[in-house]
């Protein structure tokens, strides 16, 4: 796992291991133009839901995913 903020690692640490993997391996990469898996992430909170940021495990384009907050 990459850099994530303290309460970003708290968020994502609440999150069950088998809907983590879904999460990482579900990107939309506009370069390849399907979902693909994000490597190299970084994770931050913004108005209570998490950004991951990262790249395409592919191409290595930028990708970025939002797992919504309650």
């Amino acid at each position: 796992m990459s850099e994530m903020t303290p309460q970003a690692k708290s968020f994502w640490d609440a999150i069950p291991d088998k809907s983590k993997t879904l999460l990482l391996n579900n990107v939309w990469c506009t370069a390849c133009c399907t979902a693909r898996t994000i490597v190299r992430y970084e994770g931050h909170i913004e108005a209570g839901d998490l950004i991951l940021q990262g790249k395409c495990g592919i191409c290595g384009a930028e990708v970025a995913r939002v797992v919504e907050g309650s």
